[in-house]
């Protein structure tokens, strides 16, 4: 069965009592057949607490990153903590049903960091499995200027010293 995602989007919630972030969706969705509608509220908060939850995660690591003397000296396993930690919520959303519209438009609001860096993240994360796989040493600026193409040079380069070593 080909389950299509519903598009969600998180705003944030003036009334402090309540939870950071508040999800919707749009009218055309919901009125869309085959949308069960019986439990989409609470499907919805869900969502949005899982979003806050990846958002305060995210802040940690981005605070740890900038504790250093630039972004550009960070620790090439921080960034990738960080790219696996936007893969892995935007997975959790599409095993509930959906899918964040303007996702780069949301972290960039409410993690107040650069479109462009994030993007960068997510494709060097998209190149390794594990975290273990970078070398511990390596920094942020020996890939940020062309992340797939370093990336995917230094993969290779790992296997050839890995098959080496063999």
């Amino acid at each position: 069965m080909n389950k299509k995602l519903i598009s969600i989007e998180f705003h944030k919630n003036k009334n402090k009592d309540e939870p950071k972030f508040i999800g919707s969706i749009s009218l055309q969705d919901l009125m869309k057949d085959g949308i069960r509608r019986d439990n989409l509220n609470s499907q919805t908060k869900k969502a949005a607490s899982n979003y806050e939850k990846s958002i305060q995660e995210c802040k940690v690591i981005i605070d740890k990153i900038k504790k250093g003397a630039s972004i550009n000296q960070a620790f090439l396993r921080d960034m990738w903590s960080l790219g696996s930690k936007i893969r892995s919520f935007t997975n959790s959303l599409k095993k509930d049903g959906f899918y964040l519209n303007g996702l780069y438009e949301h972290l960039t609001r409410d993690l107040q960091v650069s479109r462009n860096l994030l993007e960068k993240v997510v494709i060097f994360r998209s190149y390794f499995s594990n975290r273990s796989l970078i070398p511990n040493n390596m920094l942020w600026r020996e890939i940020r200027y062309a992340p797939r193409k370093n990336a995917e040079k230094l993969k290779k380069t790992l296997l050839n010293k890995e098959t080496k070593q063999k």
